[in-house]
């Protein structure tokens, strides 16, 4: 807005995502719309103060309950696993205002659509994906306890979680794994610091 008015405006001297400042001192502040953040401004000239901005506890909590108990109605379980509120989950000292009011963990087999990532709002509220999901960064954290992260293509691929172990194992160039270790007798894991 302060570009759009041209030399009507002191020159921006110090720009992040929270703070504005102007070559004449000025400075724009933006608060999350919190009690705790807005009390305590009171030298300050003006104040705006954005209404809704400010969501209820109890509001959060209501919204929180619905989606836990959102219920896929193609297959009847959980479409949602956790709904995170921000301020009871995370407890950083960043920049965690600016963050949503709740994190969604969806339950597997169920994500948020690519429309409603880029802003736009479906008239159903669960459909079906018919494109391949090869990653997603929207699940629940117990449904997904861990991830394999690479930076090249793993040698021999991996289907299913049964086939990781052999996977992880060829990239040592142990391509016969766990066949060899049975045919010789022996067990496929041995304790550390031992033949």
């Amino acid at each position: 807005i302060l570009k759009r008015l041209g030399d009507a405006v002191p020159e921006i001297v110090m720009e992040s995502t929270l703070r504005v400042e102007l070559a004449n001192g000025s400075r724009i502040i933006a608060l999350p719309g919190a009690e705790a953040t807005v009390r305590g401004y009171g030298a300050a000239t003006m104040v705006v103060l954005d209404e809704a901005a400010r969501v209820p506890d109890a509001l959060i909590a209501e919204i929180s309950a619905k989606l836990i108990a959102t219920i896929d109605p193609a297959t009847g379980r959980p479409a949602i696993g956790h709904a995170y509120v921000r301020d009871t989950t995370y407890a950083d000292s960043g920049e965690r205002e600016i963050g949503p009011d709740i994190v969604i963990g969806y339950a597997k087999g169920t994500r948020t659509s690519d429309a409603s990532a880029l802003g736009e709002v479906e008239r159903a509220v669960l459909t079906d994906n018919d494109k391949p999901w090869s990653g997603d960064h929207c699940m629940d954290t117990p449904a997904v306890p861990g991830i394999l992260a690479t930076s090249r293509p793993l040698k021999r691929p991996v289907a299913r979680l049964k086939d990781l172990a052999a996977a992880l194992v060829a990239e040592f160039g142990i391509d016969d794994f766990p066949q060899t270790a049975h045919k010789q007798g022996r067990t496929a894991v041995r304790p550390y610091g031992t033949q």
